[in-house]
């Protein structure tokens, strides 16, 4: 018995010996914090590289709708040149303005037309030499996506309802 104990004695010195040498002892510690925050930090740069992909395709999506309000305001009845003006998005839409980028969401213009009649106001499809007092609506959706770097995708829809005079 009087083995185990000096053993065990001895085993505990020295463990208290190297302890307080460790705990002395700073080297490591930044390596250690690093270890432990380089993943939060890289997580943190792959989620603002994602949510800036998304902002840029949603203000891509929004200055689409912009060129065809614009559209619709310089060519009013002409639902070809409205298409044609927001989807020259850039510097080719405006020859005034050289740093304009190009845009890459997609546009659908559906024009409709109102008959105002004295009576009732009713849809009329395509026939709009039956009635001479029409009002042209159009109506714009404008769509993009982005992927995701974890694989997802997202997409981006703005819709608007305009009158065109």
């Amino acid at each position: 018995m009087t083995f185990n104990s000096r053993l065990c004695r001895t085993c505990r010195t020295y463990i208290s010996q190297k302890s307080t040498l460790f705990h002395r002892d700073n080297k490591g510690i930044a390596a250690v914090e690093f270890a432990v925050i380089a993943p939060i930090l890289a997580l943190g740069l792959i989620l603002m590289v994602d949510i800036g992909e998304a902002v840029f395709v949603k203000f891509n999506v929004e200055r689409k709708i912009r060129l065809a309000i614009e559209g619709v305001i310089r060519y009013g009845n002409d639902p070809e040149k409205v298409l044609a003006f927001a989807n020259a998005s850039g510097s080719s839409a405006f020859k005034d303005n050289n740093d304009v980028s190009e845009n890459s969401a997609a546009l659908t213009i559906e024009p409709y037309y109102i008959c105002r009649g004295s009576q009732v106001s009713q849809f009329v499809t395509l026939d709009k030499a039956n009635c001479p007092n029409y009002e042209t609506w159009y109506d714009i959706k404008a769509t993009g996506s982005v992927d995701t770097l974890f694989g997802k995708t997202f997409d981006l829809n703005t819709a608007v309802n305009l009158l065109a005079d």
